[in-house]
């Protein structure tokens, strides 16, 4: 049932990442997902696993927690990106 929860947010992602490549920032992309998937997802699946004794279910749940965790950031970024002119030539 954990597992159900992250395509909830992987459409929203998907979305705002999109957006950031066909405006040019790749970098965007690469930055949210190494915060959700490094800094934030094997953290909390430690954390819930072995800490809190949960067990694999904790690992479970740490999956669709930091997917929420990628779409809220992309979202971020997105509010923050989505009036800036794109400069093509630097």
């Amino acid at each position: 049932l954990a597992f159900s929860f992250e395509y909830v947010g992987l459409p929203f992602i998907v979305a705002y990442n999109a957006f950031q490549t066909g405006t040019g920032r790749g970098w965007v992309i690469l930055l949210t997902t190494l915060l959700s998937s490094f800094i934030f997802r094997i953290p909390v699946a430690y954390l819930l696993g072995f800490v809190f004794n949960m067990g694999i279910l904790g690992v479970a749940y740490a999956i669709p927690i930091a997917t929420i965790v990628g779409a809220t950031l992309s979202f971020i970024f997105y509010r923050v990106y989505r009036n800036k002119p794109i400069s093509l030539v630097k």
